[in-house]
C-alpha cells in the first residue's frame, strides 16, 4: 500500500513522466535537425537556430510525418518566416543575480 501512495512511487511516476517527454523531443530532434534544415534553407549560425527554434514541430505532429511531408514544412515555413521579416525568437530576459556575502 505505501508504494502506491509514498514519496518513491510519486518520484517514480514523476520521472517517468519527464522520461517520456525527453524521449518524444529526442523523436522529434531526428526528425527536425540542423543538417536538413540548413541543406534545405541555407541558412547557418544565429538565423538557422531562430528558425528552428520558432518553427519546431510538435511530437505529435511530427510522429505522423514521413520524409516529404518535413521537407514541405520546412520549405513552407520558411517561406513564411522570410516574408515576416525573419523575425527572432523572444528569449528570457537576463536577471541581475546579486553577489551573496559569507
Amino acid at each position: 500500500m505505501y508504494n502506491l501512495f509514498g514519496k518513491e512511487a510519486k518520484n517514480a511516476k514523476r520521472f517517468e513522466q519527464y522520461m517520456n517527454v525527453e524521449l518524444e523531443q529526442t523523436k522529434v530532434d531526428r526528425i527536425f535537425n540542423k543538417t536538413l534544415v540548413s541543406s534545405l534553407t541555407k541558412l547557418h549560425g544565429e538565423e538557422l537556430q531562430a528558425f528552428m527554434d520558432l518553427y519546431r514541430p510538435s511530437y505529435s505532429t511530427a510522429q505522423k510525418w514521413g520524409q516529404y511531408d518535413v521537407m514541405n514544412y520546412i520549405n513552407s515555413s520558411f517561406k513564411t518566416w522570410n516574408a515576416q521579416g525573419r523575425p527572432k525568437p523572444q528569449k528570457l530576459p537576463k536577471l541581475d543575480i546579486p553577489v551573496q556575502e559569507k
